[in-house]
């Protein structure tokens, strides 16, 4: 009975993380959220008597000391950022540590079913989007406030509708982007874990569907580039197929820049690019809540860095260029913002775990695509928070793996 009450709750603790990960109700983003979390994690950690590797203690000593300095430094008691971190940091060694290489497949399983069912609201959403929406207002446990126009995102747990992404599939996550990150990771693991080519089995191709549905830009960009990847170091095509591969990817490049609503997001994004533009639009409205294109991300964030290039500003958002201009404006995020929050020290330090990871994790599935986990990591920065997905701790923990690779 024990053994099976640890397998529910760490299966169930799991799937918690898993959803927290897409930040797709205002309970995940809250303080209760956070304190929730945090004391779930602290007792699946004692109850499986997890021990505290030394990677870990170093990893924890580490950000403890940093935001302790920098709390001095800037005079600012930023806890709730320090605990934040703390809650991505245990809950991506939990993981690792409750089902070390098995948690591949676990994913990968977890994100095939998850497709499938956003792929059957998604359909339900392209033929009548009305009766969707309506369904969802009524088993609606996202909780965020109306727009003045008296909609608003809903979310069932396993599905996320926006009134303005009537025709993107969002699937458990707040918005299409993040899901088509983690769907480009479940891709990667089921060409790990399959014994047959990709184009062979089944579940890749619903995972592949899924993703197309997103229509996000950053997951088409990390896919294409993953999949040139790994058909050059893992399955050693010919240079004759390379030529061709490489012929039906600009043909693939075409398209994506052509069709409409992906021409259209690019040609928005560079608009909202013009980062002064939009500052000062914020400081004349009475509204003050714009929203930052990621190409204006890249500038702002880039002006937060020079200010704070060694340890970032953390916790201390009062230092940030927008905030000392006195504007409120919504910032999607962006590699630069990486930067700008976190400086060199963290930056370089996270570039080295994740690439010492992601080799480690080939050599552990002999899969002889050494950067390919570190490829998906580090696109997915360039246009979001990664940082902040509690599920992508785990596989960017690998290093801390104590199990002796395969010859």
């Amino acid at each position: 009975m024990k053994f099976k009450f640890s397998s529910v709750l760490n299966s169930f603790y799991f799937l918690t993380i898993l959803f927290f990960s897409g930040y797709a109700t205002s309970f995940y983003r809250s303080t209760k959220g956070l304190a929730f979390i945090l004391v779930l994690s602290v007792t699946v950690f004692l109850l499986n008597r997890i021990k505290i590797r030394k990677d870990f203690f170093v990893l924890i000593i580490l950000w403890t000391l940093y935001c302790s300095f920098t709390m001095l430094v800037y005079d600012d008691l930023f806890f709730g950022f320090y605990l934040r971190h703390l809650s991505y940091f245990l809950a991506g060694y939990v993981l690792l540590c409750l089902f070390k290489e098995n948690f591949t497949r676990k994913y990968e399983t977890a994100l095939y079913y998850l497709a499938i069912i956003s792929l059957f609201f998604w359909a339900w959403q392209l033929i009548s989007y009305q009766s969707l929406y309506s369904f969802m207002q009524v088993f609606d446990i996202g909780n965020f406030e109306s727009t003045q126009s008296g909609t608003s995102s809903k979310n069932v747990l396993v599905y996320t509708i926006h009134y303005n992404h009537i025709f993107r599939n969002c699937g458990f996550t707040w918005e299409p982007g993040p899901f088509s990150i983690f769907l480009c990771l479940a891709l990667y693991f089921n060409i790990i874990n399959s014994e047959v080519k990709p184009f062979k089995n089944r579940r890749f191709f619903v995972l592949l569907v899924a993703l197309l549905s997103t229509q996000s830009t950053t997951g088409y960009l990390i896919f294409i580039i993953l999949l040139t990847y790994i058909l050059i170091v893992k399955y050693r095509v010919s240079l004759q197929k390379i030529v061709v591969g490489f012929a039906f990817l600009s043909v693939a490049i075409y398209v994506f820049l052509t069709v409409d609503f992906l021409f259209l997001k690019i040609r928005d994004l560079y608009i909202a690019g013009n980062a002064d533009t939009i500052i000062n639009q914020a400081r004349t409205s009475s509204q003050g809540n714009f929203s930052f294109g990621r190409f204006a991300v890249f500038t702002i964030g880039w002006r937060d860095f020079i200010n704070h290039p060694f340890l970032g500003y953390a916790g201390a958002s009062h230092l940030t260029y927008l905030n000392q201009l006195g504007v409120n404006i919504n910032i999607v995020s962006g590699l630069s913002t990486i930067f700008g929050m976190y400086g060199i020290f963290w930056v370089l330090l996270g570039t080295f775990y994740t690439i010492k990871s992601s080799k480690f994790f080939s050599s552990v599935y002999q899969s002889n695509t050494k950067y390919a986990l570190a490829i998906i990591i580090g696109l997915s920065l360039f246009s979001f928070h990664s940082q902040t997905f509690y599920i992508l701790y785990t596989p960017m923990f690998y290093y801390m793996l104590n199990i002796k690779l395969k010859s």
